[in-house]
């Protein structure tokens, strides 16, 4: 896997995001790669939601996971530029056949490797225990380093060859035009979810967010709105000085419980963020219609299916509950003119809660991926198997 270098690219605005390409450009070198990742079709889905917002997806039919890949975006060249990058995460994430140490932890040495029991794991291991390895790098530190295979590849199968410590995960996953910007995105997808973590342990998702007037997120809003689907955002407790925001949308009409939707997003400005996590929610709502069409049902649908609406919601009622307004424009705002400056604040922002911040290159195609490990930050929300436990003083 590829040494980091750490490099600066200019940002420029697409559709009130930063980043280092247009949606144009991006979108001529993913759309390139159908043939590569084996994309059987790349469809529009707009239509299969009254919201209006385009929402593109590709199939890829011959995976075990991730079939079905979408995304949204204000305009259909952003949400064609969406689907493609998801589609692109998930392609290099798979494992292809490279090599892996197989070794276990003590083998591998206490200083040159991820202890597998920051990853908060759903049981101990086994002392000896036999675990596949694949180098990566500690951006913290500048040093080469061994992460456990579980924790970069998605799926992860380990054949019977060692053992796996948990259900793998796309958390960490980050695409991009360049490297910084595919570790960037993977650094703040960790964040959100230890924030989302967090959040379902404390029982408080924090205050209720408030888009400002005339910005992307305040206008899609006003979509959701017309439409008579109630979305209740939010601003989430905040450890590290980057915004996660996080929304539920209720649709009031179909009272189906398959259609209360969750979704964040997590960046250092958070009308982006509040824009990009009503895109995700609009995103979820064309996916669920469609997949159900065609016959692909999520793991949780016998839970939803048998809860029913009115109590889907009461299980889900922290999503719902009453807390004090605050507006994006009260909430600090960062803005980052190129990659260097906006990665050195994330992994300054990061640092005094971790002792490593981990990435390694799973780039497969024209555009970068990277898998970004954090150890200590929390996971429960995406695997309740994985709850960190608290230390006794």
């Amino acid at each position: 896997m590829n040494q980091f270098k750490l490099s600066r690219h200019e940002y420029s605005t697409t559709s009130g995001v930063p980043r280092t390409r247009t949606a144009e450009e991006t979108y001529e070198t993913a759309g390139a790669l159908a043939g590569e990742m084996a994309i059987a079709d790349f469809l529009e889905i707009t239509g299969k939601d009254r919201l209006g917002i385009p929402v593109w997806c590709t199939i890829r039919p011959r995976e075990k996971l991730g079939k079905v890949t979408a995304g949204a975006g204000t305009t259909a060249l952003d949400a064609r530029c969406a689907a493609m990058m998801g589609t692109v995460e998930r392609f290099s994430a798979t494992y292809c056949g490279g090599s892996m140490d197989i070794a276990s932890y003590e083998e591998v040495g206490l200083t040159r490797a991820v202890d597998p029991e920051e990853l908060i794991l759903p049981r101990k291991p086994e002392i000896g225990e036999k675990l596949h390895w694949v180098p990566g790098q500690d951006i913290l530190h500048d040093e080469r380093v061994y992460i456990p295979a579980n924790a970069i590849y998605h799926p992860y199968d380990p054949l019977g060859m060692a053992n796996q410590l948990f259900r793998s995960d796309p958390n960490g996953l980050g695409a991009g035009s360049t490297p910084e910007e595919a570790i960037i995105h993977g650094i703040y997808e960790v964040i959100e979810r230890d924030a989302l973590s967090r959040a379902e342990k404390n029982q408080s998702l924090g205050r209720r967010l408030v888009p400002e007037s005339g910005t992307p997120a305040d206008k899609l809003m006003e979509t959701f709105a017309a439409e008579n689907i109630d979305v209740t955002m939010w601003i989430l407790d905040d450890l590290y000085g980057i915004p996660t925001v996080a929304a539920v949308a209720d649709d009031t009409i179909t009272r189906d419980p398959f259609m209360i939707m969750m979704a964040a997003s997590t960046h250092p400005n958070p009308d982006v963020a509040a824009a990009c996590t009503l895109l995700k929610l609009a995103r979820n709502r064309a996916l669920q219609i469609f997949t159900k069409e065609i016959g692909i049902h999520a793991g949780r649908s016998a839970m939803v299916e048998k809860a029913g609406y009115e109590r889907y919601k009461r299980i889900n009622r922290l999503w719902f509950a009453d807390a004090p307004e605050i507006s994006c424009e009260e909430i600090p705002t960062t803005n980052h003119e190129a990659t260097d400056e906006e990665l050195t604040a994330a992994i300054a922002a990061v640092a005094p809660h971790t002792d490593r911040i981990c990435i390694a290159d799973l780039t497969r195609t024209a555009l970068p991926v990277w898998r970004v490990v954090i150890p200590g930050f929390e996971v429960s929300y995406i695997d309740p198997s994985r709850v960190k436990k608290r230390r006794l003083s």
